[in-house]
């Protein structure tokens, strides 16, 4: 062992090894005191280098802040190598034990720089200031700390570190590599032809890391394995099995994650940014994975170079970036989330980036807070299977499957415009919603084999494209519902300049458009929603659609050849009363008839502002107009109720129909919605729910006719089969079904002499008023008639 007092220069090396006590043999613990600040450098080596070096302790107090050098170099070298890249040919020793200082010597730990070459292992921690080089033929087997701040001719608190391998030691301690104050410049584990495993974690929690290298596989058990608070610019590795942190808690953003390249990648990431190399195209990718894929990746700021993994289809990540997205992912593990804060275009005009997924479970859930693309440079998302995405801003580009068929898209939510850059199929679709335009620019969309439920919102309009075919629907596909102007602007733009075809196997079977004749003239087209398996197409306000309703507001208010066809109910049937269940004994047995309603669909769904009924219900006034004196469905007598949907969770169909056939007179009906605020009937399905748009104003007419006896037969027509049905009073109303009138004597009071007359009836006398005998309604005219009549008389009611 050497001591120089005047700097690492050949031939002023004084050999202290006689004055250690004891003097250390081979392996034996090195004790050195008294160091101060006359020592400038320590020289410690095994015979020949082929022996081994026991553990070192220094003792002392140092005041200068000048670095006192550490060398475990073989004979003939001196000093430092000129780089701390520069190998070192001789090694000091076969293996070494480690260095530590005593207590109360920190002062002249911090001022140690290390430069040691072995051949075998390190078996003991290095506890040091810095370390310049430290080259280790074997493995690294108990931590190497650098506790003080970057060398100033290295900008580094640890240089350089090459080992075959950092690993186990045999008890519970691993290799580590810590610099506590500083940066960490290269370290490289294995070599080619030797690969070696890194198996402790690489840390600089104060500083950056420029380079780890691995030849062989990072099998970190530490919660973080590879970590640093000022970014980390490149590591290279077989497997990567361990967390890497590229920002260890800084409360700014940081340095990078500027280049990891592995072989598989099993483990959760973090960086400030993701950007390219030192020197790097901005076309080269940050990240690269050949095989494998699984953990989480989250980017406090911008991710500004490509990740590309590919060469396996298994393994699932999560991606989490607070910024933007400005590069290519290409992943074959299924991306669970991908979420981004900020957009995700070509902001540095790279010139293509995608999305792309070519896992065939695809992607689980995409949000990007800004646009997707821009319209002068759009994008892909590529992909077989897309469960939700959601972009704040414009989505331009395309939608396709990586497998080459349809994109299964569950649901779809864009806040901007919708710009389409190429034909485009997307299947599956549940949800579909834009927030302004959509523009499919000359191109078409396909929406394929949609569930019934489907929901296509558009915010504004759909834009003119150069193909009129721009939105094509399969037939299953229309049994939901697509809105436009669903942001709910009012007034509404003009909104409807495309065309939506519902499409067969092989042939169009219908195409609306504002360009068509009727039935297919878009907005208000006149063909059923039937056609196109229950689904409707409308802009907002909707309007009535008169030919959807049921029965059509276009059909005749009465036809007598085809009474099924028109629009007039009687009151029994309307007002929901069974047959037979009048109080009328001349209804059949063994009859029956269907209850009717009144049902009006809307060109989109409806709700009610509130628990008010959202509708008026007038008589006609005889000169066509709504006699709005009397509410029918304000006071009970008609119920207004929005159907639940039959697919979905919305309704465009209210039903109308009465809950009672007294009051319900015979007449002419107008259904119209009530204007009141809080009561109104409003548009419903809109990209803001809480905007209240009421549904354009309509006017539904029917008419109903007495059927008081409830045998499904017209009272005029049952009393001009029968007339004996209309005796007393005579006014072509059955007897049976009205109030009975006592005053049998017609003087104008319900007394005795009412019932002096009855009973003069009864007894086969004269009857002036023409009054029938049979007060009781039973079929005959006898004693039970007078009872009754004295009943009535009395305060007791009609029988």
């Amino acid at each position: 062992m050497e001591k120089s007092t005047v700097g690492c220069q050949a031939n002023r090396w004084t050999d202290i090894t006689g004055t250690l006590n004891p003097v250390p043999g081979p392996g034996d613990p090195i004790n050195v005191t008294g160091v101060d600040d006359t020592w400038t450098a320590i020289r410690v080596r095994a015979t020949s280098g082929a022996g081994a070096v026991g553990p070192i302790t220094v003792t002392g107090s140092r005041t200068s802040g000048a670095a006192l050098e550490v060398l475990l170099l073989a004979s003939g070298i001196d000093c430092l190598p000129i780089s701390p890249d520069e190998s070192i040919s001789n090694p000091a020793a076969t293996s070494w034990s480690g260095l530590t200082f005593g207590s109360g010597s920190e002062s002249v730990r911090d001022s140690v720089r290390l430069t040691a070459a072995i051949s075998g292992d390190l078996t003991g921690s290095v506890d040091c200031g810095t370390v310049y080089r430290l080259q280790v033929g074997g493995a690294i087997k108990a931590p190497v700390t650098a506790a003080s701040p970057n060398d100033p001719s290295t900008n580094a608190a640890i240089a350089v570190i090459s080992a075959g391998a950092l690993q186990n030691n045999g008890s519970d301690t691993h290799g580590a590599i810590a610099a506590g104050a500083g940066n960490i410049g290269f370290v490289q584990v294995g070599q080619v032809g030797a690969a070696g495993d890194l198996e402790g974690p690489v840390h600089a929690p104060q500083g950056r890391i420029a380079s780890v290298s691995v030849i062989g596989d990072v099998l970190i058990a530490d919660p973080i394995g590879i970590r640093a608070r000022n970014g980390i610019d490149s590591i290279d590795a077989g497997s990567v099995i361990s967390a890497i942190v590229a920002n260890n808690g800084a409360t700014t953003l940081g340095p990078a994650l500027k280049h990891l390249h592995c072989s598989e990648l099993l483990g959760d990431v973090e960086a400030d940014y993701i950007a390219p190399c030192d020197g790097c195209d901005v076309t080269e990718n940050a990240i690269t994975i050949t095989g494998p894929w699984s953990g989480s990746l989250t980017v406090r700021g911008d991710v500004l170079a490509h990740i590309h993994q590919q060469g396996s289809q298994s393994g699932t990540v999560s991606i989490d970036v607070l910024g933007s997205i400005a590069a290519t992912v290409r992943t074959e593990s299924k991306i669970e989330v991908l979420h981004v804060d900020g957009a995700f275009a070509d902001l540095n005009d790279i010139g293509s980036i995608t999305l792309q997924c070519l896992n065939g479970e695809g992607i689980g859930a995409v949000y990007v807070g800004g646009n997707f693309g821009r319209p002068d440079v759009p994008m892909l998302l590529s992909a077989d299977f897309v469960g939700r995405a959601e972009f704040g801003g414009h989505f331009s580009g395309r939608i396709r499957a990586t497998s080459g068929g349809p994109c299964a898209v569950s649901e779809l939510s864009v806040g901007g415009d919708i710009t389409l850059d190429d034909h485009q199929t997307w299947s599956g679709v549940r949800r579909l919603d834009c927030g302004g335009i959509f523009y499919p620019g000359g191109y078409s969309l396909h929406l394929a084999d949609s569930p019934p439920d489907l929901l296509m919102r558009v915010g504004s309009f759909l834009e003119t494209g150069a193909n009129e075919d721009q939105v094509r629907i399969s037939p299953s596909g229309l049994q939901g519902q697509v809105i436009l102007n669903a942001a709910g602007t009012y007034p509404p733009p003009e909104g409807w300049y495309g065309q939506f075809a519902l499409s067969g196997s092989s042939s169009y079977l219908h195409r609306l458009s504002p360009s068509r004749d009727q039935p297919d003239e878009a907005p208000y087209y006149q063909r059923r929603s039937s056609d196109f398996g229950g689904g409707a197409i409308g802009t907002v306000p909707f309007a009535l659609h008169l030919e959807d309703c049921d029965p059509p507001l276009t059909a005749p208010l009465y036809d007598e050849q085809n009474p099924g066809a028109d629009r007039t109910f009687l009151t029994s049937a309307f007002g929901q009363r069974p047959y037979g269940s009048g109080e009328c004994p001349q209804v059949p047995t063994g009859g029956s008839y269907p209850l009717d309603s009144v049902l009006l669909r809307f060109y989109g769904p409806i709700r009610a502002e509130s628990t008010t009924t959202p509708v008026h219900v007038y008589l006609d006034d005889g000169a066509g107009q709504p006699n709005t004196a009397f509410d029918f469905a304000a006071e009970g007598l008609v119920e207004a109720a929005i159907l639940p949907p039959q697919a979905g969770d919305y309704s465009r169909l209210l039903r109308i129909r009465g809950v009672t056939t007294q009051g319900l007179s015979q007449g002419v009906y107008h259904v119209m919605p009530r204007t009141d605020e809080g009561a109104r009937l409003l548009c419903d399905g809109l990209l803001s729910p809480n905007v209240a748009i009421p549904v354009l104003a309509f006017d539904y007419v029917f008419q109903l006719e007495v059927d008081c006896n409830h045998n499904g037969v017209n009272d005029l027509d049952d009393i001009a089969a029968d007339w004996t049905l209309d005796i007393w009073p005579d006014n072509d109303f059955i007897d049976c079904c009205e109030p009975c009138d006592p005053d049998y004597n017609q003087d104008g009071n319900v007394d005795q002499g009412d019932v002096d007359y009855i009973i003069n009836i009864v007894s086969g006398g004269e009857n002036p008023t023409g009054a029938p005998g049979d007060f009781n309604h039973d079929g005959n005219a006898d004693q039970d008639d007078i009872a009754a009549l004295i009943n009535t008389v009395g305060g007791g009611g009609c029988p």
